[in-house]
């Protein structure tokens, strides 16, 4: 069973901005533009959250775009403009890249409770 099934979308919604910030600070540009899958779209003003965020943490400016292209699930996809680097902040890719810590934690977690 697929993710996007299991979970609502709006729970989602209250860490876009930190997910857009933590892309655009891995791609370090000056500009890049946001994908995202309609069933948790992106606002203007996530992208302006975003943005501050980015400011607080680096000091850098970036002009961040909402893509037309959606994604194929929740989450969001940064993007050069020329679509030569991108950054992927998706869920199932988000889940895949912690991996090992999510591991870890749940053996603690069942150690612990035996």
């Amino acid at each position: 069973m697929k993710l996007n099934v299991l979970v609502k979308s709006k729970d989602f919604e209250p860490y876009l901005a930190e997910w857009i910030a933590e892309a655009a600070v891995g791609l370090d540009l000056k500009e890049a533009k946001v994908s995202f899958n309609p069933l948790c779209p992106v606002t203007e003003d996530i992208l302006a959250q975003a943005t501050t965020l980015v400011k607080k943490f680096t000091g850098s400016d970036i002009l961040l775009s909402l893509d037309p292209k959606p994604t194929r699930s929740l989450g969001v996809v940064l993007s050069s403009l020329d679509d030569k680097v991108s950054y992927n902040n998706q869920v199932d890719i988000r889940l895949r890249r912690f991996d090992r810590e999510i591991r870890t934690l749940v053996q603690e977690y069942t150690w612990k409770a035996e």
